[in-house]
């Protein structure tokens, strides 16, 4: 019988004024961590894109 995988989820407000460069390098960190980024919310007229993530709960 397989295992089922339970997930654990980040949900991270990242900055619309960051540069590509900066937005990479968090997702990279957030990679590292063993986070996998499922979608991002971008919403005209706010400050912040919404990043969601998730990972293998350990």
């Amino acid at each position: 019988m397989k295992s089922q995988i339970i997930w654990e989820y980040k949900i991270v407000p990242i900055r619309k004024h960051h540069s590509e460069r900066k937005v990479e390098s968090i997702l990279n960190e957030l990679g590292e961590q063993g986070w996998e980024l499922v979608t991002v919310f971008i919403r005209s007229g706010f400050l912040v894109d919404t990043y969601y993530l998730k990972r293998p709960k350990l």
